[in-house]
């Protein structure tokens, strides 16, 4: 369970803060089960949000909940590199504004490709593509993502 509180700056007379002035609950399972070198993890989740009755000028602002899911297939070399690829589907989220329903729906498909390259004891890089695809409106994206990591601990 991830809970964001109502944090960070905040000012009513602004359309984009810091802060988001309403709490949002994240319920999250999963699994995960390794067939030899290749692991197969899974998850669904839901983002629930409560309302902001102190919304851009004094606006009120309701979402419905979002639910998402996500598949990865990773398959592990002996050397602690290892590939992935990733699915995840998403929708739901639209917002009301003072009652009034938005188009804001969100529908989405990603897809990822990942290849983790220990090059020390405790630091890996990894190189990862991301694609997504709305369903619904709005534009489709394409990144690529270098991610440094450190280990703290035993391996």
């Amino acid at each position: 369970m991830q809970i964001i509180a109502p944090l960070g700056q905040y000012d009513p007379t602004k359309l984009i803060n810091l802060g988001s002035n309403r709490w949002t609950f994240r319920p999250q399972i999963g699994f995960s089960s390794t067939f030899g070198q290749w692991v197969v993890e899974s998850y669904i989740s839901g983002w629930f949000f409560t309302v902001n009755s102190n919304f851009y000028n004094n606006n009120e602002l309701k979402q419905d909940p979002l639910f998402a899911g996500k598949v990865h297939l990773i398959y592990t070399l002996k050397n602690k590199m290892w590939f992935a690829l990733d699915a995840g589907y998403g929708r739901g989220g639209r917002t009301f504004i003072n009652g009034e329903k938005r188009e804001t729906r969100i529908s989405t498909l990603r897809f990822g490709l990942n290849w983790a390259v220990p090059f020390a004891e405790q630091h890996t890089l990894k190189f990862s593509y991301v694609s997504g695809v709305r369903l619904e409106r709005g534009p489709d994206f394409d990144a690529f993502v270098l991610t440094y990591q450190y280990r703290w601990g035993e391996n």
